[in-house]
Parts: structure tokens; C-alpha cells; sequence
């Protein structure tokens, strides 16, 4: 058994940090701080990402989305988190890995 520590939010993917690298997928723990929250509207060029609500409540648009909800955004469909109403912790799974497919607006 091995024990891996790690503070970078991605732990599988195309990236350097993750646990383990592979360019199949990512998956990641992204941890919103009602404090501290910027937004950083942008989307993906060829990824579909899955969005599973672990802890917290968030609102996009005008849809709130609490604990045990999943939101998903197709590619060219914009990522714009409008407020984060608690603490809020989210499971990140995207198909493909692409770490350049991000594009900030």
C-alpha cells in the first residue's frame, strides 16, 4: 500500500500533480469557500464535465443546487458559479482529460 498526500484538486487526470496521470479522465474535489469564492466564467473545448455536490450549496443562474445534486455542462457550455451560499464541495469528473481546453471568458 502506498500513501500519497496531496493538495492539488485534481487527483486523476493529464496533469502533473494528479495521483495518477491518464488522459482518459479527470477527476477532482474542487472546495468553494463562501469567504473567499471568485468566479472564473469559462468553458471546456472538448471535455464534458459531471458535477456531483458533495457538501454546501451553490447558485448558477437561477438555480440553487444543494448536497446530492449533479449539474453537467457540455462542451462550449459556460461554467459560471453565481454564489456560493455555504462551504461547498464538489466531486469533478471530466471525459476527456483535456487540461487545455479550458478557455476563461
Amino acid at each position: 500500500m502506498r500513501v500519497i498526500s496531496t493538495t492539488n484538486e485534481w487527483l486523476f487526470g493529464d496533469f502533473e500533480e494528479a495521483i495518477k496521470r491518464t488522459k482518459s479522465v479527470d477527476v477532482g474535489i474542487k472546495i468553494l469557500d463562501k469567504e473567499t469564492f471568485v468566479n472564473d466564467p469559462h468553458y471546456h473545448t472538448s471535455s464534458t464535465e459531471y458535477n456531483y455536490i458533495l457538501e454546501g450549496k451553490i447558485v448558477i443562474g437561477d438555480k440553487t443546487i444543494i448536497k446530492g445534486s449533479a449539474f453537467i455542462y457540455e462542451p462550449y457550455e459556460i461554467s459560471n458559479i453565481s454564489k456560493v451560499v455555504e462551504n461547498t464541495k464538489i466531486l469533478v469528473v471530466r471525459f476527456p482529460s483535456a487540461p487545455n481546453d479550458k478557455v476563461i471568458i
